[in-house]
């Protein structure tokens, strides 16, 4: 057996895919039809011989549960853009508050004058002030 271009080149290989490439680096096999056993006049088993109104009745019913599907995707796409205009317009109105030392979110301070782009402000959290000032050698008072 030869080693794949993939082996050659040092890469990890896989077993099945190898012998995926194997078979697809193979010529198709040709088949003649008179070569096939076939019965095509052979009746179905009977559980497999299902009644058309049976089948309209199935397909009627995923075609509505799509539609189902659809309008709730539709509904929900209208309800996320809302949300996210609503949100826009909030946070235009307050700026964000973060500690420059953990990134965590402080506080939301109120502006007078919404900004047309938001802004965040940093400042320092209780915890990380409490750190910096231990660490200064500076006492809490």
């Amino acid at each position: 057996m030869r080693p794949s271009r993939r082996a050659a080149e040092g890469q990890i290989t896989n077993p099945l895919r190898e012998q995926v490439f194997r078979e697809l680096e193979q010529p198709p096999k040709s088949v003649r039809v008179e070569d096939m056993e076939t019965n095509a006049f052979a009746s179905l088993p009977r559980a497999e011989l299902v009644p058309s109104s049976q089948l309209r009745q199935r397909n009627a019913f995923w075609v509505s549960r799509a539609e189902e599907v659809r309008q709730e995707s539709r509904r929900l796409c209208q309800h996320s853009r809302a949300l996210q205009a609503r949100y826009q317009s909030w946070r235009q109105h307050y700026d964000l508050i973060a500690c420059a030392w953990c990134a965590k979110p402080i506080r939301w301070q109120y502006l007078e004058e919404p900004w047309a782009v938001p802004a965040t402000s940093h400042g320092i959290c209780p915890t990380c002030f409490a750190t910096e000032w231990r660490a200064l050698g500076l006492r809490a008072s």
